[in-house]
């Protein structure tokens, strides 16, 4: 398939939407998930809980949104390709970076989910002391990010051969 000026017009202004639909969906999950976590450390409550014990839940929260919000980086990090797609360079380093970035993200968020969490769990005594939490949703997760590292890498030597036989002629 051949790229013409009308196609790549086209591309240029859907990644541009992409982009801010990314943007747009960033700030909105980031503040959902600091809602909920707020919740479930019980700030909206009205009960009797010392400040000393609503700082405790509140860090207890954050540790357990950490897959979350490194979720939500791998999100910004599409963006960032999208980004790279909407400026006419979709193949070009800050694109080949943010996808290798988002495979990352993503192997990293559900590494934390998956061995780190059910870690910090049996430490601080909570009911859930599984070794592994082996949440099939994750696994794929973690596939993903593994395939997109792959992709980036990918990416990157086809920039490279194209770079070459640019030179070439």
């Amino acid at each position: 398939m051949t790229t013409t000026p009308r196609n790549a017009d086209a591309l240029r202004a859907f990644a541009a939407r992409l982009q801010r639909f990314l943007s747009a969906l960033v700030l909105f999950l980031a503040f959902v998930i600091v809602a909920e976590r707020a919740a479930y450390a019980g700030l909206f409550g009205s009960g009797a809980a010392t400040i000393q014990d609503r700082a405790g839940a509140v860090g207890f929260q954050a540790l357990l949104s950490a897959p979350s919000f490194l979720y939500l980086a791998a999100l910004w990090q599409l963006r960032e390709a999208a980004a790279a797609a909407a400026q006419g360079v979709p193949f070009g380093p800050l694109a080949v970076r943010s996808i290798k970035r988002v495979g990352f993200c993503l192997i990293a968020g559900a590494a934390l989910a998956l061995f780190a969490l059910p870690a910090v769990f049996s430490l601080l005594a909570e009911p859930r002391t599984r070794l592994i939490d082996h949440d099939v949703a994750t696994l794929i997760i973690a596939a993903i990010g593994v395939g997109l590292s792959f992709l980036g890498r990918l990416m990157e030597r086809a920039a490279e051969a194209e770079a070459e036989l640019e030179q070439i002629f």
